[in-house]
């Protein structure tokens, strides 16, 4: 008796769907960190991620500007964080152009190309946003700067007053 096996494999294909998003915001004249949030929402896991950021028209980013990101799993999230300042000071906002390259399970290559909008704002509107806390260094000086003018007169009312005693 010949018994005889078959064999039958399916194989189900699923474009990956990353997801990038851009989370911080800009000061004028300050470098600024902002992170960037790869999510993986596809049925399919990737590999060999990288993620490149071009130069923004208006800031300037710090070195280094490509990261490589390895594997992201199906419903599975990695960040990058980017050092960035503004360099025009009547934008109220940069682009970032990012460019991620990316292979699915079955090897095909994917780029995908994104513009993250980062808002921009004066140093005014950070403090009153919450963004930096308010330097109060000119009211610490100002205060020390009074206590010393209250020794020194002081000490001029304490010497006319022994000087008055004296004659």
């Amino acid at each position: 008796s010949v018994v005889e096996k078959n064999v039958i494999s399916v194989i189900v294909y699923s474009v990956p769907i990353l997801t990038i998003e851009g989370d911080g915001s800009l000061i004028q004249g300050m470098d600024r960190k902002i992170t960037i949030h790869i999510v993986n929402n596809g049925l399919s896991n990737v590999k060999l991620a990288s993620i490149e950021a071009g130069q923004p028209a208006s800031a300037i980013i710090n070195p280094p500007t490509y990261e490589y990101l390895g594997s992201i799993n199906s419903d599975d999230s990695t960040t990058v964080e980017y050092t960035l300042r503004p360099t025009s000071t009547n934008s109220k906002s940069v682009i970032l152009p990012l460019t991620i390259k990316y292979k699915d399970s079955n090897n095909k290559d994917f780029v995908k190309t994104v513009n993250v909008n980062l808002p921009v704002y004066t140093q005014q509107e950070a403090i009153q946003r919450g963004l930096i806390a308010k330097s109060n260094t000119s009211l610490y000086l100002l205060i020390v700067i009074f206590l010393i003018i209250i020794y020194v007169v002081y000490r001029i009312f304490r010497a006319r007053r022994k000087k008055k005693k004296t004659i």
